[in-house]
């Protein structure tokens, strides 16, 4: 973990900074150098002119930002709602025991009667497998069937999983089960709500904010 960290750190150095803050702060050279890194230089001249016109339209300072000016009075009720919906998305990202499980899903494996550590080993590394999969199914498909769609499916899967799998396997001590359901419980948040939540929180916010 912390080597990839030290890995993420150098290459953040090579990383360009986001063309649309760049605009809003007037630094419009980075800007363009920015977006030609990101969209080349067939599509620059275009993507400028689009980003110029949604920065400079925005009707609010270059200055502004930061938490308070999405809550603040003068904001329409649509942006009040967007704060809701990013706060709710949070508390069910949070809230819904992903974590519990891929950090205690040794534990798990074992009073589910797997005693044999090489066995929960090779389990863990299924769950590895498993949930870059479904990420990776995730991705391509989010713009396919839609953000909704996906948080939807996510969601009753993960209730499936929970309620047809783990706790029955856990209850009888049936090893199979337990880990069906933990695995099809972390293939169901990887697949939707682990990665549709980071999307809308960035999708649902005016340009401004």
């Amino acid at each position: 973990g912390a080597l990839l960290a030290l890995v993420l750190v150098v290459s953040l150095r090579f990383v360009p900074e986001s063309p649309r803050w760049l605009l809003s702060r007037g630094r419009v050279e980075e800007a363009r150098e920015a977006l030609t890194l990101t969209v080349g230089r067939e599509e620059v001249d275009k993507m400028f002119i689009e980003l110029s016109h949604e920065v400079g339209t925005s009707g609010h300072p270059s200055s502004a930002g930061g938490f308070a000016p999405a809550i603040g009075p003068e904001q329409p009720a649509a942006t009040l709602h967007s704060v809701w919906v990013a706060l709710a998305l949070a508390m069910s990202v949070s809230c819904c025991g992903i974590d519990a499980i891929t950090y205690y899903s040794a534990r798990i494996f074992e009073e589910a009667g797997i005693k044999n550590e090489f066995d929960r080993r090779l389990a863990l590394v299924l769950l590895g497998f498993v949930k870059t999969g479904m990420i990776i199914v995730g991705a391509g498909n989010v713009d396919v069937v839609g953000r909704k769609f996906l948080l939807i499916l996510s969601n009753a899967s993960m209730a499936a999983a929970g309620f047809l799998f783990l706790i029955p396997g856990l209850s009888a001590k049936n090893p199979s089960f337990c880990i069906a359901g933990v695995l099809c419980y972390a293939g169901s948040f990887s697949v939707g709500v682990g990665p549709c939540f980071y999307l809308l929180a960035t999708e649902i916010w005016p340009t401004h904010l």
